[in-house]
């Protein structure tokens, strides 16, 4: 089975998964190596899960994924300590006793005890509530959010981008990594070691309710100096914010989106942003697929699942034949009460965006294929999905700020970007490389805007454009 691009590593997060190496399960919370590979059931790319013992890294010799070096995996900074190391030598990285190694060392650790301290804490509700506040992308980063949370109440707030100046910055250990926009159609891609710190203030309205975070205090080393009212450059900030010099009054005073506007457009993976999907029936009747298989496809494809029903869930998968049955499992008997029942073909198709593709996001689209007798609650089956710096996130700030002689906000010029830089980037089997370019145009009053659209063909195996 045909691959692309490097591995990523992380802690799983369940125990649902197997490694397709040696069929043995993936215990939860242990590590779990992915590899994006050519999909046996549709026409696209799956994430596959592999033990680390199993992966052909430079130390062990096996017949799963290669990494040639620590390059090639993704997260391994993210790691505890301990299995950094373990990765590190695993890849041959010789690891030194040097003072910068025992500073990283003390700081991993710092970083974990917050994160395990928020986890027994926290409730994953107000962990995403918190995140949000922080102004951190959880689409971007679903799987680390809290890891960068705790990073920054231990080492101070992160402050803005050198390059777009977007609030969207993490650090990993060793460097910067930008998740903002440049414009908005583009996303930011800044690394370094360019940082500032700032004090970290929790907001209040996470720490309502909550003892440890209310009487969370910042360590005699933690940064003094207050971050100040930083809004994004593209969107208009609101009348409060200017007002208010503190993160929470800052964070808390995004703009306002209206429901009613239609969501921005969903891009590719993430179809299944907002859904918290549980699973009932057999493999026949879901296309063939493990319950392991299934929770993997709507994860992929940013969704949540749920083993058994919550208010969290917003749909269930299921067939006919499952609710035919005449004495159903007591949770689809819960479930039929609060979500809607659609089958097989509603997932595969929003996936991989056939038929009506990423319109059954929409409770009126979905409801053509739902299943008797379950019905279509008021309740969405997916949160609308919201870019960052789009048009329909700013659109209600903007209007709230055009008061009679307020002056109106001005928005930072782009740079030219810089040769090599991630979206000047085309494939390099075009047969146009040698003769076209990706288009920049300059504006007087925004400044330079690369085009990243797809114009003709787009290679599936890299996501790069063939040709503009």
């Amino acid at each position: 089975m045909s691959s692309r691009g490097g591995l990523t590593i992380e802690y799983a997060k369940t125990g649902r998964a197997s490694c397709k190496t040696c069929s043995g399960g993936i215990a939860q919370d242990s590590m779990r190596v992915g590899q994006e590979t050519k999909s046996s059931y549709h026409d696209g790319w799956d994430l596959s899960w592999h033990h680390l013992k199993c992966c052909n890294l430079p130390a062990q010799k096996k017949y799963g994924p290669p990494a040639h070096s620590l390059n090639d995996i993704k997260h391994w900074e993210l790691l505890r300590w301990d299995d950094q190391l373990q990765v590190r030598k695993l890849c041959g990285d010789a690891v030194s006793s040097t003072p910068a190694e025992k500073e990283r060392e003390k700081n991993s650790n710092a970083v974990w005890e917050m994160e395990d301290e928020l986890t027994s804490q926290c409730t994953a509700k107000l962990l995403k509530q918190f995140a949000a506040e922080l102004g951190i992308d959880e689409k971007v980063q679903a799987s680390t959010y809290t890891h960068n949370i705790a990073e920054n109440m231990v080492n101070g707030r992160i402050g803005p981008c050198p390059e777009c100046k977007c609030m969207a910055m993490v650090h990993n250990g060793f460097e910067y990594k930008c998740y903002g926009w440049i414009s908005g159609f583009t996303r930011c891609t800044y690394k370094g070691t360019d940082g500032q710190r700032f004090r970290f203030d929790i907001p209040e309205a996470v720490t309502k309710g909550n003892k440890f975070l209310a009487g969370w205090k910042p360590s005699k080393t933690h940064p003094k100096k207050e971050l100040g009212a930083v809004s994004n450059p593209f969107d208009a900030p609101s009348s409060s914010s200017s007002s208010s010099s503190s993160l929470s009054s800052s964070s808390s005073s995004q703009p306002i989106v209206d429901d009613s506007t239609p969501e921005d457009e969903v891009p590719k993976g993430m179809e299944c942003y907002g859904m918290n999907i549980m699973f009932a029936g057999t493999m026949k009747d879901l296309g063939g697929l493990s319950r392991d298989q299934l929770g993997d496809l709507v994860e992929e494809h940013g969704g949540e699942v749920s083993e058994d029903m919550t208010d969290e869930v917003t749909l269930v998968i299921s067939s006919e034949a499952e609710l035919a049955k005449k004495k159903p499992t007591k949770k689809v008997q819960v479930a039929l009460k609060e979500v809607p029942f659609l089958p097989y073909t509603f997932l595969r198709n929003l996936v991989d965006r056939t038929e009506d593709g990423i319109a059954l996001r929409s409770n009126d689209v979905a409801k053509k294929l739902l299943l008797a007798p379950s019905k279509m609650s008021d309740k969405p089956i997916a949160k609308k999905y919201r870019a960052a710096g789009s048009s329909s996130s700013s659109s209600s700030s903007s209007s709230s700020s055009s008061i009679p002689g307020e002056a109106a906000p001005t928005k930072r010029k782009q740079r030219e970007p810089r040769a090599g830089s991630d979206v000047l980037k085309v494939d390099p089997a075009a047969r146009l490389l040698s003769s076209a370019k990706v288009i920049v145009e300059e504006d007087e009053e925004t400044g330079f805007s690369p085009y990243s659209a797809m114009l003709n063909v787009t290679d599936i195996s890299t996501g790069q454009n063939k040709f503009y």
